[in-house]
């Protein structure tokens, strides 16, 4: 097991290239949020997505829980999906309860 994938779901190389033939390399290929499925989805509301686009900080009370619609209370140092007020994800955010921030970790949106 490595993180969120396990052994019994491996293929061989001769089994990946059957899937590519018959059903197309898509189906292989996992969501970049998903990778960090461990991590809490949370959306940037509208008045903090400048923040979010351009990679800066992004305060707390600009975000909310993405499943739920409304406010995540996050742990110091926890790390975060974000998502657009639109539900697209940027990027994987991690929680400063000194500043009630979340500082940018990894950027992945264009």
């Amino acid at each position: 097991r490595v993180d969120q994938f396990m052994l019994e779901e491996a293929m061989t190389l001769a089994e990946i290239e059957t899937v590519v033939k018959e059903q197309g390399v898509d189906t292989l290929l996992l969501p970049i949020d998903g990778v960090f499925a461990k991590y809490a989805a949370i959306s940037v509301k509208e008045k903090g997505m400048k923040f979010l686009k351009n990679g800066n900080l992004v305060a707390a009370y600009c975000c909310e829980d993405k499943a739920m619609g409304k406010e995540y209370e996050p742990k110091d140092g926890e790390k975060v999906r974000m998502y657009g007020d639109e539900g697209d994800f940027y990027a994987i955010y991690s929680y400063e309860k000194t500043d009630n921030m979340y500082h940018i970790v990894k950027m992945f949106h264009e």
